[in-house]
């Protein structure tokens, strides 16, 4: 069995395998059609704090199961 990693170890390891991007450079990239944006925000914070238009919507715990 392989070696038990903490929750930080795992978000560190999440972080440096992404891109993150500003909100400019993510508009660059939708209006470019090169990218799909997925919210994985609940859909109550959806409808109280706004989408992006076009966004997929896949709520976090769907992504975890």
């Amino acid at each position: 069995m392989g070696a038990r990693r903490s929750v930080n170890d795992l978000v560190t390891e999440a972080k440096g395998r992404i891109e993150e991007l500003s909100v400019e450079q993510l508009r660059a990239e939708i209006e470019a059609g090169d990218v799909t944006v997925v919210d994985i925000r609940d859909v109550r914070e959806r409808w109280d704090k706004g989408a992006i238009p076009g966004a997929k919507s896949m709520p976090r715990g769907m992504l975890e199961f």
